[in-house]
């Protein structure tokens, strides 16, 4: 996609009309905004001021093609200069990335569901990579020790530092096992009883690749059972 220093279409190759579903004589002469909705036409025309001050730069665009479906294109743009410096255009490589984007936002969307039904049975997942020695938690277990998630870097180290001083030695002991439950102290000084258990993924070759979790929040159940 090339377009001159008022940001119109002086040509596109046939790819491009394929992914937008026009002519190449229906795009020639039209700015870079007639086939953005208004979010994008604002978000353009700040860039477009980058790229006469020299700048490249690629980044992920929505646009609207002739039927009014949605596309999704990744834009690798460089400003061209004439030989006294002066700005004449920009050339673009557009790459469409529809499927992907979609692919990401309904990860997304099942993403947040998951947080929501997490925070609501108070229970949280976590991963470990044993081969990179590399720790996930999610939302929830950070809630659970009453801590944010830049607060402190997911590890066995974090994740101990938080067991009751009088359970320390019970839990540890049942790591081997996938310990069950136990008395952690938040943050915020209040003991709570937590559910933990376990169990790996092994690689194609029968070793240990991975360890998933379970980490759940039973106080109030726990306290009924005691009383």
């Amino acid at each position: 996609w090339l377009i001159d220093t008022n940001n119109k279409t002086v040509f596109v190759n046939n790819k491009l009309c394929e992914i937008f579903q026009y002519t190449q004589d229906e795009m020639m002469g039209k700015e870079i905004y007639s086939f953005m909705d208004e979010e994008g036409k604002q978000t353009a025309a700040d860039l477009m001021q980058k790229k006469k001050e020299g700048y490249a730069d690629e980044r992920h665009f929505k646009y609207l093609s002739k039927s009014g479906k949605v596309i999704w294109v990744n834009i690798s743009a460089n400003p061209l200069f004439n030989e006294d410096g002066s700005y004449k255009g920009s050339l673009a490589m557009v790459t469409d990335i529809t499927e992907r984007k979609q692919i990401e936002q309904s990860l997304a969307s099942k993403h947040e569901s998951l947080k929501e039904a997490q925070a609501i049975a108070r229970v949280g997942n976590w991963e470990i990579d044993l081969a990179n020695r590399t720790h996930y938690w999610s939302h929830e277990i950070y809630t659970i020790f009453g801590i944010n998630k830049g607060d402190m870097p997911p590890s066995d180290e974090s994740f101990m530092s938080f067991c009751h001083p009088e359970d320390l030695k019970y839990a540890t002991e049942k790591i081997e096992e996938g310990f069950k439950t136990f008395r952690i102290i938040r943050r915020d000084g209040l003991v709570r009883y937590v559910y933990n258990e376990w169990k790996f993924k092994y690689d194609k070759n029968g070793h240990p690749a991975w360890l998933f979790g379970i980490f759940q929040d039973v106080t109030e159940r726990k306290l009924a059972e005691i009383e």
